[in-house]
C-alpha cells in the first residue's frame, strides 16, 4: 500500500519502508547497513531539508523468528531474550529499486524508489528474515525454507537456488512449516562469492557455505562445526554476518 503525503502523519507508526526523497538513494545501499563491514554509512551528503515523498505499508508486520520470553518462569526456569535480528524489514537499495524480504508472507519485494510502487514480488517457501543482498544484476536472499535464492533484479525470476541443508525435511517453527536447516544469516557477498549458513541447532548439525554468485556452484562447505562432529561447537548461525 502506498500512502501519499496527505496521510503520512496517520501511518508513520505502521510503515515498513520509509523513503525521504529519491536523493537519499542516489548512492547504492546493496546490503544490510550498506557494506559487508556493516558501517551503515556512505560518503554522500543529503540535501536539507529532507521531505517525505511516500510511505510503503506492508500488508502484514514482521513476524520475528523467536517469541518474547514468558512473563513467569516455566518449570522453574527463567527465560531470557533470544537473539533478535528480524524485528523489522531491512532494505537494500540499488539504482532506482528498493528490495526487502518479509517474514510474514514469505515474499521478496522490489519497489520503485521514486514512487514506492511494487515492481515485482517473489514467493519463497518460508519466512524471509533478513535483507537481500544485491550483487550486479542479481538479488540474493535466504529463506526459512532452507534455500538461498538468486533472483534477477529486473523481474524477480529465479536464476539459481541452493539448499543449505542435506535434506528437504520440515518442522514447525513459530507457527510455520520451515526447513530443519533454515537460512537465517542472510547472504554476504564478497568478490563474487556468496557466503551463508544453514541450521540453527548445533546438535542437529549446522552448515556454512560459499558458492559462486554467477551460477550457485559450490566453492566450499563446512559441515564439521556441529556438536556431533569431532570439533564440537555450539555455533548457531543466525543474524547478519561480517
Amino acid at each position: 500500500m502506498i500512502i501519499t503525503k496527505s496521510r503520512q502523519s496517520v501511518v508513520c507508526v505502521l510503515v515498513g519502508v520509509v523513503l525521504f526523497g529519491s536523493a537519499a538513494f542516489a548512492a547504492d545501499w546493496p546490503t544490510y547497513r550498506h557494506d559487508i563491514a556493516r558501517t551503515g554509512a556512505t560518503s554522500e551528503s543529503l540535501p536539507a531539508p529532507l521531505a517525505l515523498d511516500w510511505v510503503y505499508v506492508p500488508t502484514h508486520p514482521p513476524r520475528p523468528a523467536w517469541p518474547r520470553p514468558a512473563i513467569r518462569p516455566r518449570e522453574g526456569w527463567e527465560q531470557r531474550h533470544r537473539v533478535i535480528f528480524d524485528d523489522a524489514f531491512q532494505v537494500a537499495a540499488v539504482g532506482d529499486t528498493v528490495y526487502f524480504g518479509s517474514s510474514a508472507d514469505n515474499k521478496v519485494y522490489a519497489l520503485d524508489a521514486a514512487t514506492g510502487k511494487q515492481r515485482w514480488a517473489f514467493f519463497t517457501g518460508g519466512p524471509v528474515r533478513l535483507a537481500p543482498t544485491v550483487s550486479g544484476n542479481r538479488v540474493l536472499v535466504g529463506s526459512d525454507d532452507g534455500f538461498v535464492y538468486c533472483l534477477g533484479d529486473g523481474d524477480g525470476k529465479v536464476l539459481w537456488k541452493v539448499r543449505g541443508g542435506p535434506k528437504d525435511e520440515k518442522l514447525l517453527g513459530h507457527g510455520k512449516m520451515i526447513s530443519r536447516w533454515p537460512i537465517r544469516t542472510g547472504v554476504l557477498v564478497d568478490e563474487g562469492i556468496a557466503y551463508f549458513g544453514a541450521g540453527i541447532f548445533p546438535h542437529e548439525n549446522v552448515f556454512l557455505h560459499a558458492v559462486r554468485v554467477s551460477d550457485g556452484s559450490p566453492v566450499w562447505k563446512n559441515d564439521t562445526i556441529s556438536q556431533e562432529s569431532a570439533n564440537r561447537d555450539d555455533l548457531s548461525p543466525q543474524g547478519y554476518w561480517l
